[in-house]
C-alpha cells in the first residue's frame, strides 16, 4: 500500500513538473525569442531565416514537452492519464480510472 502511494505521489509530481514546464516554455517564447533574434542579428546580420529556424526549434521542444506529459501512465490503471495540458492541478484526474490529484498522499 505504501509503495502504491509513493508511486501515485511520484506520478502527480511528474504531471505538475511537465505541465509547469509546458506553460513556462510557451510564455517564455516572447522574451527569449526577442533576445534570440537580437543576438542573431548581431551575429549574422539578416536574421529572418534564422528566426524561423529558432521558432521551429522552440516549437519542436514545446511539442516534446507535451508528448512527455501525455505519455505519463496512471499508476493505478496503467493507461494514458493526461490528454491535454489545459487543466488546473486541483481538478486533475486520470481520464481512464479517475485517479484524482486531490487523492495524492
Amino acid at each position: 500500500m505504501l509503495d502504491n502511494m509513493s508511486a501515485e505521489r511520484d506520478f502527480w509530481n511528474k504531471v505538475e513538473r511537465n505541465k509547469a514546464l509546458f506553460f513556462v516554455w510557451g510564455i517564455a517564447w516572447l522574451p527569449m525569442g526577442l533576445v534570440g533574434l537580437v543576438l542573431l542579428k548581431d551575429a549574422v546580420g539578416n536574421s529572418s531565416y534564422y528566426g524561423f529556424a529558432l521558432l521551429g526549434l522552440w516549437f519542436i521542444c514545446w511539442q516534446v514537452i507535451l508528448i512527455r506529459l501525455k505519455a505519463l501512465r496512471c499508476p493505478r490503471c496503467g493507461k494514458q492519464a493526461i490528454t491535454h495540458p489545459y487543466f488546473f492541478m486541483k481538478d486533475a484526474r486520470c481520464k481512464s480510472c479517475g485517479l484524482a490529484y486531490n487523492e495524492k498522499a
